[in-house]
Parts: structure tokens; C-alpha cells; sequence
């Protein structure tokens, strides 16, 4: 990134810069720097240095000089095209001492040839700094009186939360998200499912290519003549690598005077330019933009992302998924089109059933529709709700595949590698439904082994008039 970079042009509710760290001006003689001067000059009006201590303000002074003076030659306020974090908070202790610091550097930089739109997204970045969250001790006592957390989505997401979508390339994870936001903002239950409308922004990180096309389809589906009026689309994507990008972003949002319940980034990967999906720091920096875009806006944000090569659970450092509240499988169902949404993750509830659906054409597109999945008996016999539905029903589907294929019987380790999640815990989730009187699921000894296989009146594909899986909680 250079200074003369722009922020990605947005339609609807924009980008916006978050993020930001600035560097400020001083002299090495904290009592004669730019945010003290001498005792009588009049821009130490407000400003007590002791309050913080004179070593800390030293220490921030020569930061930011030694900032300053090593891009004069460079010419660039972001080396590397980062923002140095360490000068961010150095600007922003100074700039807390003084009304007139931030100024005073807008001019230094100017002076020594930065540009001036540059200086000003830096200044910005400060800014974010100094008038962001704060840390503060809070009562026990008083923490217990807050409300408990709240459904975004019924079953699905949380209010204020921070979720992610993942799935193999082409499956068809764009459609479930945008179906999100078109019903959040319209306040249309998403299959069947209650939630809290309000407005949502979509940030196509890809392109808007085919956009318009399901905009439309929806539109078609929910009956109705225009799509809501508080969906909002950002065109191109938002770096959360990007200070200015990100805060672009809430800039725009707050323009609108625009409070979204839920922002969506898909993809993931395209939302962090110039960072590496694999390295836990770059991770952490995204999730730290995240929780900034999250707490400044008030809202859910939600990351569309990949599964391995393998198709074995998601790409990249382990880091997102411990910072994610929220975390759903989407894979293939039986059918062509079918699709089953495992909740793999939830941290403030239990996991529900999956959720099955359709993709049904309509118009010149597709449309998520709720899907009925058949399966005698086994819902209640084997209590498949609670926060292991996911892995049971990911287990009984794994074995009417296999069945279907014709290799059955199958090992234990066979099966359970079809599924993603915890071995052991796989491992004793199928004994306990072989072991169930009710299940669909056999299981033979042979030898030391131990094989497995479907009740033979028990159909490969879930799709016969039988008793209905009810809906997740």
C-alpha cells in the first residue's frame, strides 16, 4: 500500500477505516515537544504530562520522532503497507495530553512531503485510538444483571457475535449468507426461523458479478417488489488488514446512519490482503479489526471461508476458529442441490440439528429453501439434539453414503474419518447409537474389528414419507 492508495470505492453502506495507528510529533525534551512546549506556551493548555508520567511520555515522543524520521526518505506513513502499531499507540498517549498535538504532526508530515490525504487516514487511525474502548473494571455484581445473550438468527447466530461460514469451493456458501442478510433485513424468517430484523451489509470481496441475479431471485421467493430497503452491498473488498480500508467502511456505515445487525466478509481470504491465512499473528490482527468493526458498529460480523485441500476442516491458523463464536460446516447433501449446515461451533448455546436445505432455481438463480429429512425413529430414540446432533447426523449421513456406494459393511475408522470432529468423540458417539435398540445403525464384530452398517429397512437416501427431523431450537 502507498499513501496515494484510495480505499476501495463502496455503493450502499461503504468501507471505512478502523484500525489506526499515527505518529505524532516530538522532540526529544519532552518539556519542549510538541505536546508541552514551555511552561507558558499556550499549547499546554489541557495537557499533564505527570499524570502519566514523564518517562511514558518521553518514551512516546522519541517513538514517533524516530517514526518520522525514517520515512522521510521513503516518503510513506504505512512501510510494508501496515501501520506500525507501536507508533499508533505512541500518537494516541500524546494526542490524550493534547488538544493541539494532532495538528502539530498533520503539519510536520505535510512539511516533510507526505501526502495530504495520506496524513489525513493516518491522523484518522489515531483518532480511532484515542476515542476507541477502553479498559475498565466492571462489577461482578453488576455484570450478572446484564441480559443473557441473544439469538441473531434463531438456532443460528448470536446478536454482537462473531461467526464463521466455511465450505468447500462451489458448494454454495454465498447463497445461504446473502439469504442471511436479505431476510435480517427485511425481517423474513429464515427458514422458519425467527430472528431480530435490522439493517445488513453484504461486502462482496470477490465482485458483484451474478450479485444482482440472486438479489433478484430473492426478491422473486419472499413475494416481494423490491429487495429491503436496509440491505446494504459494499462492492469490492474490505482489508482488515487496512486501517484506512477498514475504516472507510464504518465511516460509510455511520454517513448512512446505518446500525447493521449483521456484516458479512466473503470471502475471508479476500478480506485480508497482504496477510497470511496460515500465520496466527496476521490472524490475530484480523480478529482484532473484526472485534474493532464489531464494537464500533454494534453489530454480528460474520466470514465466508474455505476447508482444507482435504475438505477436512478450515484453512489456515487454528487462531480463527478459537476467536469465532460461531462456527458452520456447509457440505453436500444427497441430492443434487442439497445442502446440510453442521453448527460445529456455539459458544454461548448448544449446537442444534443440522440444518438441511435446498438451493431451488428460481428465476435466473438459486434460493435456500428448507428441506425435510426423513428418518424413522431415530430423532428421539437417539436423542440426536444437543450439542451433539451435528456429529450423530454427520455420522448416520457418512453411513448412508457408504451404503449407497455399496461398501458396507464398513470399519470404525473408515466411518469416522468421512466426519469431521473430535475422534474420541465420534468414536463414542457411533458406539451409542449402535448400541440404541431404535437406531438405524448395526454394528457386527468380526474378529478384533468392528463393523458397521444400515438396518436394511432403513433407506440409504433421506428421502422417504416418514417421520420429519424437527427444526434446530
Amino acid at each position: 500500500m502507498t499513501d496515494n492508495d484510495k480505499a476501495p470505492a463502496v455503493t450502499g453502506a461503504s468501507s471505512e477505516n478502523l484500525d489506526g495507528d499515527s505518529t505524532e510529533d516530538r522532540t526529544t525534551d519532552v518539556s519542549h515537544s510538541r505536546i508541552g512546549g514551555s511552561p507558558d506556551d499556550p499549547r499546554l493548555d489541557g495537557v499533564s504530562p505527570t499524570s502519566v508520567g514523564d518517562g511514558q511520555l518521553q518514551a512516546a515522543t522519541e517513538t514517533v520522532d524516530s517514526f518520522i524520521d525514517s520515512i522521510k526518505d521513503s516518503g510513506t506513513l504505512f512501510p510494508g503497507g501496515r501501520l506500525d502499531s507501536g507508533v499508533i499507540a505512541a500518537a494516541a498517549l500524546l494526542a490524550k495530553h493534547s488538544d493541539l498535538f494532532l495538528d502539530d504532526l498533520k503539519r510536520r508530515l505535510c512539511k516533510i512531503g507526505i501526502d495530504s490525504n495520506a496524513v489525513e487516514d493516518w491522523v484518522w487511525a489515531v483518532t480511532r485510538r484515542v476515542h476507541g474502548r477502553s479498559t475498565e473494571l466492571v462489577s461482578a455484581r453488576d455484570l450478572i444483571k446484564r441480559s443473557d445473550p441473544e439469538y441473531l438468527i434463531d438456532g443460528v447466530l448470536e446478536m454482537g457475535s462473531f461467526a464463521m461460514l466455511y465450505a468447500e469451493s462451489g458448494v454454495g456458501k454465498t447463497f445461504v449468507v446473502l439469504s442471511w442478510c436479505f431476510c435480517i433485513a427485511g425481517g423474513l424468517p429464515w427458514l422458519g426461523r425467527g430472528l431480530k430484523k435490522g439493517p445488513a451489509i453484504y461486502i462482496a470481496a470477490e465482485g458483484v458479478g451474478g450479485l444482482a441475479k440472486r438479489l433478484r431471485a430473492l426478491t422473486e421467493h419472499y413475494d416481494l417488489d423490491d429487495p429491503p430497503p436496509d440491505l446494504y452491498v459494499i462492492e469490492q473488498s474490505v482489508n482488515l488488514l487496512s486501517p484506512m480500508s477498514m475504516a472507510e467502511a464504518i465511516t460509510a456505515a455511520e454517513d448512512l446512519d446505518v446500525h447493521p445487525n449483521l456484516v458479512v466478509f466473503d470471502t475471508y481470504a479476500r478480506s485480508m490482503a497482504g496477510g497470511d491465512e496460515n500465520s496466527a499473528k496476521d490472524v490475530g490482527l484480523v480478529v482484532a479489526a473484526i472485534d474493532d468493526f464489531r464494537f464500533t458498529l454494534d453489530t454480528a460480523v460474520s466470514v465466508v471461508h474455505h476447508t482444507t485441500k482435504t475438505g477436512v476442516g478450515d484453512r489456515g491458523s487454528g487462531a480463527l476458529t478459537g476467536a469465532v463464536d460461531t462456527k458452520i460446516l456447509v457440505r453436500e447433501g444427497g441430492g443434487h442441490g442439497d445442502l446440510t449446515l453442521d453448527i460445529e461451533k456455539q459458544k454461548n448455546f448448544e449446537g442444534g440439528n443440522p440444518i438441511h436445505l435446498t438451493l431451488e432455481p428460481v428465476g435466473e438463480s438459486l434460493v435456500p429453501v428448507e428441506r425435510a429429512v426423513t428418518t424413522p425413529g431415530f430423532p428421539v430414540a437417539t436423542g440426536v439434539g444437543g450439542k451433539d446432533a451435528a456429529l450423530r447426523w454427520a455420522l448416520l449421513e457418512a453411513l448412508q453414503a457408504v451404503t449407497r456406494e455399496g461398501n458396507v459393511p464398513i470399519g470404525q475408522t473408515q466411518l469416522i474419518a468421512r466426519v469431521i470432529g473430535n475422534t474420541k468423540m465420534k468414536s463414542k458417539l457411533l458406539q451409542e447409537m449402535a448400541d440404541d435398540p431404535d437406531s438405524p445403525i448395526i454394528m457386527q464384530k468380526q474378529g478384533k474389528r468392528y463393523l458397521y452398517h444400515l438396518d436394511p429397512n432403513f433407506p440409504p437416501d433421506s428421502d422417504t414419507d416418514s417421520e420429519s427431523i424437527p427444526p434446530s431450537p
